[in-house]
């Protein structure tokens, strides 16, 4: 199918922050995002592919915040685009991260509305125990009536493995084509990862939660690390705050990223990427990084297992348990590394890619691949650094009283974590 001459699309909910990034406070921050940095790269992508830049985008960042009341976007897609992109990601789960629920009717209407070709790109299914042949049955009703009714608007939906494909077959739904991520794919056809000599690693982590580690660098994503995206971002101290984390802050060894442009030009200063978020390891791997994903849900397993990113879920410190120390860190840099093969994603990625490009050019959409014009206009997150500075009060006491304090301050921390694990 050939390409619309005229093509111009609607991104709804984008999650894309443009400008100076908004706020004081980790929510006003992270809100474009729907409260994950990483929800951006899949639009970022999809921008790349089938438009080439990033002026004058037509979109709605956060459909859980929007007001569908007007119908005044709604209008101008109508009369001026030629596409809608709804972006979804893993929302096919029990329950939606940080306490949201789609609008599903709002959108459904938003879409009819519009009157135009519906795209979806990169939605997934989510079970945290696994995969669950009868995790289908276990959604909401209102949530499996919304998939039918934007199934029925796409030509196909594009998926991102082989779990969501048996729960959407198992709920009436067969236009789909499982494709991965689209940020898998936005350096283009040519991609490699090399994996260096165990003896130069030089090793990122994907979540700083991993590791709490002066030296040891981390890019932050969502309210998991909100603690330390006070610290490192707004110059806020909490309880929850060690020593080792303002030190790591200050070292510029923590970012969060709303331009992956950002992100992996951080990523590019290491060599081997490895925790538990998967768009992070994805990042890693298109900054030429190799890179291990640790994370052990059916979203993360589905994605690895289908686009060939190396995993290593069979360990003490999967998902986002806490590394102890510097021996049980280096034991666990090198399982990762040995669990790290580069040639079987190398070699996978070719055909993976003309299966995405496939996915695209089927539905009449344009394709691109490589730079994007403009992506400087998205909005850049400065960190504090060597600015920042600890509070008076700290700053008066001396350096065994310093140390005393804050590790006073994460054993109060660590009190409350339990109390609340077991309520």
């Amino acid at each position: 199918m050939q390409p619309s001459k005229n093509f111009k699309p609607f991104f709804l909910n984008s999650n894309l922050s443009f400008g100076r990034a908004g706020g004081d406070t980790v929510e006003s921050l992270l809100h474009p995002a729907a409260g994950n940095s990483g929800n951006s790269y899949i639009t970022y992508a999809l921008v790349k592919t089938v438009l080439g830049d990033f002026a004058g985008l037509s979109h709605i960042a956060n459909v859980y915040e929007y007001d569908f009341s007007s119908g005044r976007d709604a209008e101008f897609a109508r009369a001026e685009c030629t596409h809608v992109f709804l972006v979804l990601q893993d929302q096919i789960r029990i329950e939606e991260s940080y306490g949201l629920r789609l609008p599903y009717e709002n959108i459904v209407s938003f879409l009819k509305k519009c009157g135009k070709p519906v795209v979806i790109a990169g939605l997934g299914a989510n079970s945290f125990g696994g995969f669950d042949p009868e995790f289908h049955k276990k959604l909401p009703p209102a949530l499996v009536k919304f998939l039918r009714e934007i199934s029925g608007m796409c030509e196909k939906i594009g998926i991102r493995g082989e779990f969501t494909a048996d729960v959407l077959a198992k709920l009436g739904i067969s236009n789909f084509q499982i494709i991965g991520c689209p940020s898998f794919f936005e350096t283009g056809p040519g991609r490699r990862v090399e994996k260096p000599p165990f003896g130069e690693l030089n090793p990122v982590l994907t979540s700083p939660i991993v590791y709490r580690s002066g030296s040891v660098p981390a890019v932050m994503q969502d309210f998991l690390e909100k603690d330390l995206i006070n610290l490192s971002v707004f110059g806020k101290f909490t309880e929850e705050i060690r020593l080792e984390d303002y030190r790591r802050a200050k070292r510029g060894n923590l970012g969060i990223f709303f331009n992956p442009e950002k992100w992996k030009t951080f990523l590019g200063k290491y060599n081997f990427a490895l925790g538990p978020r998967v768009h992070g390891s994805i990042a890693a791997i298109n900054a030429g990084l190799p890179a291990v994903c640790t994370n052990t849900d059916s979203r993360a397993a589905e994605m690895c297992a289908f686009l060939k990113i190396p995993r290593l879920a069979d360990d003490s410190f999967v998902n986002y348990a806490a590394i102890p120390n510097a021996r049980n860190f280096a034991d666990f840099i090198k399982r990762a590394y040995e669990a790290c093969d580069t040639e079987t994603i190398n070699a996978a990625y070719p055909k993976l890619f003309e299966n995405y490009k496939n996915f695209i050019t089927s539905q009449g959409l344009p394709f691109n691949s490589g730079k994007c014009a403009n992506s400087g206009l998205l909005s850049d997150i400065e960190m504090r650094g060597p600015t920042l500075s600890l509070p008076a009060a700290v700053l008066k006491l001396s350096g065994l009283e310093c140390k005393r304090l804050f590790r006073r301050l994460s054993r109060s921390a660590a009190k409350r974590l339990l109390k609340r694990k077991r309520s």
